[in-house]
């Protein structure tokens, strides 16, 4: 009898240690859970990538203001010390980083003969009273993110080598994209896209006779001899016009 008691007593506290569990850690829970679905969807969408299947990676909404980014409803970013443009870009520089670092499970199968495969990451618009701004290349060369033990400007950051920027500023001149030696000034009541952008090695003659006459020798060695990778920003509609197909 005292043992069925024992037991029943140990049920009875089971239950009270439950409530009391979910009473104050409830909440807790529920943000696990949030966070735990957004890495699924994160997971879904490199795993799609991967293979090569239509890529679960819907691109982001940015609305850029006068005193803060924001990117999918979320404050992304505001202005502190910076004046509006400067905040602009370097919403702008974190996004082509972020956006290089998010197509890391672009694998090489992805990319066919002939083909410019592009992956878009943001979608942009800019408000009124954020007003235009340019000059964003020079910003990726000059400057470095801060708060991360990196030694390397953004524009450093996006390439892999001397020879890898290079290619990266010539084609996106020849498209007028940015960043590139192209002057792209960015207008508020225009829509923007920020894409990564494979082309297989040595696969460029579907879009040579488009480019011929702005690139160099430099860049169809380049072409020849590796899987180009390069991240840019540029008017949405430009995007049906340079890839030849988009994996989201």
């Amino acid at each position: 009898m005292t043992k069925n008691k024992k037991g029943g007593m140990g049920v009875i506290v089971s239950i009270i240690l439950i409530v009391v569990t979910f009473f104050f850690f409830g909440p807790f829970v529920k943000d696990l859970g949030a966070t735990m679905l957004k890495g699924g969807e994160k997971s879904a969408c490199s795993l799609s990538l991967i293979l090569s299947t239509e890529a679960k990676c819907p691109p982001k909404q940015v609305h850029i203001l006068k005193d803060k980014v924001e990117v999918d409803d979320k404050e992304f970013m505001n202005k502190g010390k910076f004046d509006t443009q400067t905040m602009a870009k370097e919403a702008f520089a974190r996004m082509l980083v972020e956006c290089r670092q998010s197509s890391s499970s672009f694998k090489r199968e992805n990319l066919i003969s002939d083909e410019i495969v592009c992956y878009e990451c943001f979608k942009i618009s800019i408000s009124p009273d954020a007003g235009s701004f340019s000059d964003l290349t020079p910003y990726l060369r000059d400057i470095k993110p801060t708060g991360i033990n990196l030694d390397k400007t953004y524009l450093e950051i996006l390439t892999r080598d001397s020879e890898h920027l290079k290619a990266y500023m010539e084609f996106g001149m020849a498209k007028e994209l940015s960043p590139s030696p192209y002057t792209f000034t960015f207008q508020p009541g225009k829509d923007y896209t920020i894409f990564f952008m494979g082309i297989k090695q040595g696969e460029i003659t579907n879009i040579w006779n488009s480019i011929k006459d702005v690139v160099t020798v430099d860049f169809l060695s380049f072409m020849r001899g590796n899987d180009a990778y390069f991240t840019y920003a540029t008017e949405s509609y430009k995007i049906s016009q340079i890839c030849d197909r988009k994996v989201n």
